[in-house]
């Protein structure tokens, strides 16, 4: 996939918005004590600052894939990056909707990352909640299945995160299985996982498969935007 963005031609209109913000603040700068500009100056401060930010080196496209849980959107990251080869596994229920990150890596690597001591006991307390939500099923959901399928829960958040390589995307399915797939021992412990792909497609792109919109975790979807 190719972003192609008229660096030059954007360059010259984000600057001469930028400089019409700093001259209206100026021009307004001598009537301060009977108007209310100061909301224009961190305007113009703010936008100096994402300006600089969307053209630094480095910086990647991110596609993020928002739904319920069960809408088919690692379906389609699978038809989309590995031509319907099933390697992201379906997430059956909200209690496997893990965010999954997919970047370009020069080695081929998974990294899984476990929900904080903080967050697994906020969990258990929503669990144990006399509500009948969507947020709390799910996390009954995954508190029974943690106790269930026997998951190292203490050893992974002693842990905070592990990274493994893999070979073949076979070998890449099973560990994803197991951390984020419906029937995976890691599961229910599982933050978010970051997979890197040696892939050139991949450079400068960044694909965010994201947990469904009823995730028990909302640390898990409030990571969406904070990746990067």
């Amino acid at each position: 996939m190719n972003l192609v963005i008229p660096n030059s031609a954007l360059c010259q209109q984000l600057d001469g918005f930028s400089r019409t913000l700093q001259e209206l603040y100026q021009a307004l700068a001598p009537y301060s004590d009977c108007a209310e500009i100061q909301g224009l100056r961190q305007l113009s401060q703010t936008f100096c600052e994402k300006r600089e930010d969307f053209f630094r080196e480095g910086r990647k496209f991110h596609l993020a894939v928002l739904g319920q849980v069960k809408a088919g959107k690692s379906s389609f990251l699978n038809t989309l990056l590995f031509d319907g080869e099933q390697v992201l596994p379906r997430a059956a229920t909200p209690k496997t909707s893990a965010l999954t990150r997919i970047e370009y890596a020069p080695q081929n690597q998974l990294k899984v990352e476990y929900v904080t001591p903080e967050e697994w006991t906020a969990l258990r307390r929503l669990a144990s909640s006399p509500m009948q939500t969507p947020q709390v099923r799910a996390a009954r959901e995954a508190v029974e299945l943690a106790r269930e399928r026997g998951t190292p829960v203490q050893d992974c958040l002693a842990a905070k995160s592990e990274t493994f390589s893999f070979s073949s995307y076979a070998e890449l399915n099973r560990k994803l299985d197991e951390s984020v797939g419906d029937t995976g021992i890691l599961t229910p412990i599982v933050k978010y996982v970051t997979l890197g792909l040696s892939l050139e497609r991949l450079e400068n792109l960044s694909v965010i498969d994201t947990p469904g919109l009823n995730d028990p975790v909302y640390s898990r979807t409030e990571k969406k935007p904070a990746l990067h």
